[in-house]
């Protein structure tokens, strides 16, 4: 049989009893702090977000407004740029083609006995089409001539043309 408690160990067992209960009190707040913070959190969270929703929505609308002009903006600068190099391939045939005409029309000239005459069209043939193309044609003049003089005529009419004009810085 069990020996009765003295009064001692009983007012001990209560006093344990107690420190129990107060630590489980303890830790139903701790509990319950947490909770309500993570709570709190959320709904601040939520408020910040409802709070500033229209400044968001605007952002990203206007972001979005941003890039649309840009993706314009390069669209048109590709396109100007393709059309200019469009521009520019036609204009080069429009000037070899005129160079083929110019050339044919003063054949006699070109190839003729006629020194002074040779020399002058070749000056006018340099001085009226661009750089580019008038190099190559005095190129193929000078391939295409019979003659030693027409082929110097032809050369010469070359170095001016590639010679840098006095004056001009070195």
């Amino acid at each position: 049989m069990l020996a009765p408690l003295t009064q001692i160990e009983i007012e001990n067992a209560r006093l344990e009893l107690d420190r129990q209960r107060l630590e489980l009190e303890r830790q139903r707040l701790e509990d319950a702090r947490e909770r309500r913070s993570r709570s709190d959190g959320r709904r601040s969270r939520n408020k910040l977000v409802r709070d500033h929703l229209g400044t968001m929505i605007t952002a990203i609308v206007s972001v979005a407004a941003i890039l649309l002009s840009l993706t314009q903006v390069w669209i048109a600068t590709s396109a100007k740029e393709h059309e200019l190099q469009m521009q520019k391939v036609q204009q080069e045939q429009e000037w070899r083609f005129k160079a083929l005409e110019f050339i044919t029309k003063n054949s006699d000239a070109f190839f003729g006995k006629d020194q002074l005459r040779r020399e002058r069209m070749s000056s006018a043939l340099a001085a009226a089409f661009p750089p580019n193309i008038a190099g190559s044609l005095l190129s193929n003049l000078k391939q295409a001539s019979n003659s030693a003089e027409a082929r110097q005529t032809f050369v010469d009419t070359e170095n001016r043309m590639h010679a840098k004009p006095a004056g001009a810085p070195k």
